[in-house]
Parts: structure tokens; C-alpha cells; sequence
């Protein structure tokens, strides 16, 4: 016969701000206003991508495959041939 003991942790924060967050009352809607708004922004920035030049792109492109790339050896990820930085500026 297996008896299961319950242990008790003297604090536990995630359970202490659960509770409080289910007791209290959930949080009000947004205002429309603040909606719209970030809806118009969200919206905008696709059309501010495709403006861009391609030569802008591509320097984007290069910029991001680097971070990724620090990113992941940081990490001690071994990265395959394709998925290394290109020697190339644009």
C-alpha cells in the first residue's frame, strides 16, 4: 500500500498571486479609442515593409540571420552549413 504525502511549502508565490488574481474582479475592457488605435498601428506596418527597398530587405535579412546566429551558439546549438551567417554584405 502506497501513502501519498501532501508537503507544504511555507510560500508559494504563484499560488499566492493565483488567488489573489481569481478573487479579485477581472480587469476592464480596453477602450474602444485604445483599440482602434492599435489596430491602426498593427495595420500599418505591413504596408511600411513592402515600401521598402529590396536592398533594405536584405541588410534586414542579414541583420536578423547574425542575431540568430549569436542566439544559438550562445545556446551551444550546432548549427548545419545553410543555417550559418552568408559572408556577404549587401
Amino acid at each position: 500500500m502506497v501513502i501519498f504525502r501532501h508537503f507544504h511549502f511555507r510560500s508559494d508565490p504563484f499560488r499566492e498571486s493565483y488567488t489573489r488574481a481569481m478573487a479579485s474582479e477581472p480587469p476592464e475592457r480596453p477602450s474602444d479609442e485604445l483599440i482602434a488605435r492599435l489596430y491602426e498601428a498593427k495595420h500599418g506596418l505591413p504596408a511600411g515593409q513592402r515600401s521598402s527597398s529590396l536592398t533594405d530587405k536584405f541588410r534586414k535579412l542579414l541583420e536578423l540571420q547574425k542575431i540568430y546566429y549569436e542566439v544559438s551558439r550562445s545556446r551551444c546549438v550546432e548549427l548545419r552549413w545553410w543555417e550559418k551567417p552568408w559572408d556577404i554584405e549587401p
